[in-house]
This record gives structure tokens, C-alpha cells and sequence, in this order.
């Protein structure tokens, strides 16, 4: 798939009246982040493949929130998985500047896969691999992220997991965070953010909804996050403990599987 396909952006007719300034604006954005993402991928590929043999390279894929269409330009990292037929390390020491110049000039962040690694690692990243097949632009090559598949019996190995190691990490730090207004808030800010990606994942797992009142103590991390509400230390530490209990509850739905 080439790039202008990858990237395609449909532009919207402007409607009338006040929502057509938005609709332009919106569009204008959509072109800004299209180009930018076409010329820094372009240029890394090139530069990829004189410093590389071209047979080596199975696929030359985005992944992530560049492929998602949420890319934020100097704020995202642009994904790129490159699969190569073999990986030995001179061949990496010879990509080393130019990995070292994409991650400083377009935020490029490659990961180096050999094909066969790829196929074999499903079982140990299904959480992973299950995110980047919802979304992903194969920009080079073959399209190896569609053939692999992701097994129930391990995504739920991996969310179980997931899950108590964040429990455990929340019992240990309660110790140093209580007490601190500021510890807590940072705290919870990040972990509002990663439970409820894990506790998404969840529920496909389980095929049904948490309950609102399981998301309800992430949602005051979100307004955390966003700055909506303040929460003194005692609020705070009220808080912390909801996120530990729907965390529990959580992993004693899994446990019932």
C-alpha cells in the first residue's frame, strides 16, 4: 500500500452556516497531519532502505496513534514496525545514526521484528498485537499483521497479569503515598488512565460491560487529568481506595472466567 492510499484524507463539503468554519479548520488539520506524516515516513523509509538490503525487508508498517488518526504532531510518537527477513546486529549498527536522527527529527520510534519472531510472539503480547490490528497501515511490503492470530486463553493470561501486578504496585505505594496530596494526585492521574485501558480490554474479554460503578473512580482521575476538579489529600485517599477496590473486582470477574 502506498503512501497517498495509506494517508488518504476525504474531504467533508463545508456546510452552512456556523459549523462550516470548524469543518475547514478541522480538514486544514487533517491535511497538516497527513503531509507531515507522509514526508517524515517517506524519508525514513528511503533512508531505511539505502542502508539496508531492500530483499531483507518483509514489511514496513504504522501502528499506533499514527495509524489511529489521533496523531498529534511534535507531541505523538510515529510507530513503525520494520520486518525483516533476518536481523543480525551489524545490520542494526548500520541503522543506528539514522534511528537515532528520526527519533530526534520526526519522533519515529522503530521497533525491528524478523517475520518468524513476529508469528511466534502472538502468544506473549496478544494485548498488544489485538490493539495494532484494529488499527494499522502496512506503508511497504507484505501485510503480516493481519495473519496472526490472538488467542482468548492468552489475552486473558496476559490482562490477569496486568492487572495484579498494578495491584500489588498500588498496595506497596499506598505506604509512601498517603499522606501526600501531590503523590496521590500524580498517582492517580497516570493510573486512571492505564486501568481504564485494561479494564476496556476486559470487557471484550468477558463480552459484557463492568458497570458504571466499576469506571466510576477512573472517571474522577479523568477529571483530574483534565484539571475539571480538585480533590483535597483525605478526597484523594478516598479515591485511591474505590480504584483499589474496583481493580479487585475487576480481577474476581476475570478469576470467574
Amino acid at each position: 500500500m502506498g503512501l497517498a492510499v495509506a494517508f488518504r484524507v476525504e474531504a467533508e463539503p463545508a456546510g452552512d452556516g456556523e459549523s462550516s468554519p470548524k469543518k475547514r479548520a478541522e480538514l486544514i488539520e487533517s491535511l497538516v497531519k497527513e503531509d507531515f506524516m507522509k514526508e517524515s515516513l517517506e524519508s525514513f523509509k528511503r533512508e531505511l532502505l539505502q542502508k539496508i538490503n531492500p530483499s531483507n525487508l518483509s514489511s514496513f508498517i504504522l501502528y499506533g496513534s499514527s495509524a489511529r488518526g489521533d496523531f498529534v504532531p511534535g507531541k505523538s510518537d510515529v510507530n513503525v514496525m520494520v520486518v525483516l527477513e533476518e536481523i543480525h546486529l551489524p545490520v542494526l549498527s548500520s541503522v543506528e545514526k539514522l534511528v537515532k536522527k528520526a527519533a530526534k527529527k520526526w519522533r519515529i520510534v522503530p521497533v525491528f521484528w524478523t517475520e518468524r519472531e513476529l508469528r511466534n510472539s502472538a502468544d506473549v503480547f496478544p494485548l498488544e498485537f489485538l490493539d495494532m490490528k484494529k488499527a494499522y497501515q502496512v506503508i511497504e511490503g507484505k501485510d503480516v499483521i493481519s495473519e496472526l492470530e490472538i488467542h482468548t486463553g492468552n489475552l486473558r493470561h496476559q490482562l490477569e497479569f496486568e492487572l495484579r501486578s498494578k495491584l500489588l504496585h498500588l498496595r506497596d505505594d499506598w505506604f509512601t503515598l498517603k499522606g501526600s496530596r501531590k503523590n496521590l494526585q500524580e498517582f492517580l492521574i497516570r493510573a486512571g488512565t492505564s486501568y481504564r485501558y485494561l479494564f476496556q480490554h476486559v470487557e471484550e474479554l468477558l463480552g459484557e460491560p463492568l458497570g458504571e460503578s466499576i469506571f466510576a473512580p477512573l472517571k474522577t482521575c479523568a477529571q483530574l487529568r483534565k484539571k475539571e476538579i480538585k480533590l483535597d489529600r483525605s478526597a484523594l485517599e478516598t479515591l485511591y481506595e474505590q480504584v483499589h477496590g474496583s481493580l479487585v473486582n475487576v480481577i474476581r470477574k476475570i478469576d470467574a472466567l
